[in-house]
């Protein structure tokens, strides 16, 4: 004999049925508010973190130095916000630049740096379409360049809005 007796009547196949479906419809209103909201251009959707944290000053001025090159970040995410880093000076605390590692409004054309010619090229590795004769200063000048801070010894970029992205 078993010490709990049966339960007569509506089980518990029906309670969960009902939760299962105030489970779908509320999932559902969800994606249609979220939908709705994303249609209107209400709602910006921000994955990950628009300050980028470098690293050490010392450590990327010593670097860039003994390279002769800036140094290249991929963007992890998704490949559209890659940088180049360099530094320009004595002072590891001053003269930090960062810049978009593509043509401006071009992003399919991405860019390299020829420590030979001191210029941010495009290789022939790139789309037929990317002008294999365009060039950029190592100054960043005609390239979208972003706002760097140092705290604490730390390089910090801002990936949000170039400092002065191009006309």
């Amino acid at each position: 004999m078993s010490p709990v007796a049966k339960r007569r009547g509506r089980g518990h196949t029906g309670r969960a049925v009902a939760v299962a479906v105030v489970g779908v419809v509320v999932a559902l209103g969800t994606a249609f508010l979220v939908a709705n909201l994303a249609s209107r251009g209400d709602v910006q959707v921000r994955l990950g973190d628009d300050r980028f944290d470098a690293g050490r000053v010392e450590n990327l001025a010593r670097i860039i130095d003994e390279d002769g090159q800036p140094i290249l970040f991929p963007d992890p995410a998704n490949f559209s916000r890659s940088i180049y880093v360099d530094h320009q000076g004595g002072d590891p605390t001053t003269g930090w630049i960062a810049l978009s590692a593509f043509v401006p409004d071009r992003p399919e054309c991405t860019l390299t740096f020829d420590p030979e010619v001191d210029l941010f090229t495009i290789d022939d590795a790139q789309p037929a379409s990317c002008d294999r004769d365009t060039t950029f200063p190592r100054s960043g000048a005609g390239l979208r360049v972003y706002a760097t801070e140092v705290v604490d010894d730390r390089l910090t970029i801002d990936l949000q809005d170039p400092a002065n992205a191009p006309d």
